[in-house]
């Protein structure tokens, strides 16, 4: 729970701050940063998850990672060309 208010306080922040500069849907790929982010940390403190064996991941550090890393990407790619006129 502390997690997802650091996280609104967070985005709710940069909808503010960076109002001028934030496309349409920049916030909800922000926060498919930021609470992906935080669930792959929070996976390793449960014991009920079944590991790959010899690891300590599991198909929930797949996902999280590959959603952190799709999601800044596209932020990435988004925000490196100016946008489009219309």
């Amino acid at each position: 729970m502390l997690w997802n208010l650091i996280g609104f306080g967070l985005i709710f922040w940069v909808s503010r701050r960076f109002e001028r500069s934030l496309r349409d849907g920049d916030l909800f790929l922000l926060y498919l940063v930021w609470y992906p982010f935080g669930r792959f940390w929070i996976e390793f403190l449960r014991v009920d998850s079944w590991f790959f064996g010899g690891t300590p991941f599991n198909i929930v550090h797949l996902l999280t990672f590959f959603c952190v890393v799709g999601a800044a990407t596209m932020l990435y790619q988004r925000h490196r060309r100016p946008p489009l006129a219309q």
